[in-house]
């Protein structure tokens, strides 16, 4: 890139970023109407695989015209089509929750919105892990078989974040600023907790009972500040998602 391409894409990651935080200004959105159209003219052929994605998916291009070929290609390891095709899945569920939070669940824990909620943050955290332990095999190993992989991925338990979390390893996992998963039961409701390395946290419920949480009879804690709580944790992990998009073969 020349000077005023790197000025361009500077200003545009800039936007991009404002976007993520918790309170949206509505001159944000503006500019970035204004902007994504021009980077995608004049820096398309600069980007990386996940910014590309991640441009074109705001301006609604098909899969063809962002890539101009299949994506991921066959010839990769079946690993990194799978991790590939997983983190742009949590990367939109993560943005669509967001959606949620800011539009539609906008206060203190509700029954039917709460549980909505955090479906979609658990099932995106599970996806993001797993993208995450996929791009983390070698080569030799990333070439398994599909029936391997998914042995892989289910262990012993399904949707289990802890134990994908113990086969990332605590140092791969503090490459993603997080220090620990503990799983705990509140209120009869199995959760994970995700201890970030400034020790801030995620709550993340098990995917398997939040979706049958009306066999039990206890139900959450009302927390009255629970969609701004949740719009910081999806703060740590649209930054946790990026780590992992950089690491897509380009």
């Amino acid at each position: 890139m020349d000077d005023e391409q790197k000025k361009l894409y500077n200003e545009w990651r800039t936007i991009e970023e404002d976007l993520r935080k918790t309170i949206i200004q509505y001159s944000d959105i503006e500019k970035a109407k204004q902007i994504r159209p021009r980077v995608w003219g004049e820096l398309k052929n600069y980007l990386s695989v996940a910014e590309k994605f991640e441009l074109g998916a705001s301006l609604e291009k098909p899969l063809k015209e962002i890539f101009d070929k299949k994506y991921p290609p066959d010839s990769w390891p079946l690993a990194k089509q799978w991790a590939t095709k997983a983190i742009h899945r949590a990367s939109g569920g993560f943005n669509f929750l967001l959606e949620c939070l800011e539009h539609i669940h906008r206060g203190s824990t509700d029954p039917a919105y709460s549980r909505s909620a955090y479906i979609l943050l658990s099932i995106n955290c599970e996806l993001l892990f797993e993208a995450y332990l996929l791009l983390l095999l070698k080569d030799d190993h990333a070439r398994k078989t599909e029936e391997e992989l998914m042995e892989l991925l289910k262990g012993k338990r399904n949707h289990d974040l802890k134990e994908l979390a113990e086969k990332i390893g605590e140092d791969d996992l503090i490459k993603l600023g997080i220090k620990s998963v503990n799983v705990e039961t509140k209120n009869d409701l199995k959760r994970y907790i995700i201890v970030l390395a400034n020790d801030e946290k995620i709550i993340v419920e098990d995917l398997v009972t939040v979706r049958y949480d009306f066999k039990y009879d206890r139900r959450r804690d009302i927390d009255p500040d629970e969609s701004n709580r949740m719009k910081k944790e999806l703060d740590h992990l649209f930054k946790t998602t990026k780590i992992v998009m950089e690491m897509v073969p380009k």
